[in-house]
């Protein structure tokens, strides 16, 4: 009776300390992720921001067509991941705005085309 006594004993503070632990570890892998997520977040914006700058530079030294070569890239690569099968909301939206701008400005039109190979301009022929 005794050892029954101590071996449950013994089970119910295993048990005890595995799921304390369990739950620390699951706390601290949650943390680490966010952690994660929000450096490359902040990497993502310091980019952004970085092109930004240096397009701004470009444009008030006059090299407009430089500038232009800048920007065009990142947006030639956001369409042809995401917008060419936008369905709805934020995607479809800017997907939407992509396309007028390919539609006015024959420059940019032209720059995703080079910033992308593969990449077809909405609403004309391969």
């Amino acid at each position: 009776m005794k050892t029954l006594a101590v071996c449950a004993l013994s089970l119910f503070f295993g048990l005890l300390l595995g799921g304390y632990l369990g739950h620390r570890y699951a706390v601290h892998r949650r943390a680490q992720r966010a952690d994660q997520a929000t450096q490359a977040g902040e990497k993502t914006v310091r980019e952004n921001a970085a092109r930004a700058i240096r397009a701004i530079e470009l444009i008030g030294a006059g090299e407009r067509q430089e500038a232009v070569q800048l920007l065009a890239k990142p947006i030639a690569h956001y369409y042809y991941l995401y917008g060419k099968n936008a369905e709805s909301g934020p995607r479809q939206r800017l997907a939407g705005m992509i396309e007028q701008l390919l539609k006015t400005n024959s420059l940019v039109a032209a720059e995703m085309t080079n910033a992308m190979p593969n990449f077809q301009i909405p609403g004309q022929g391969p």
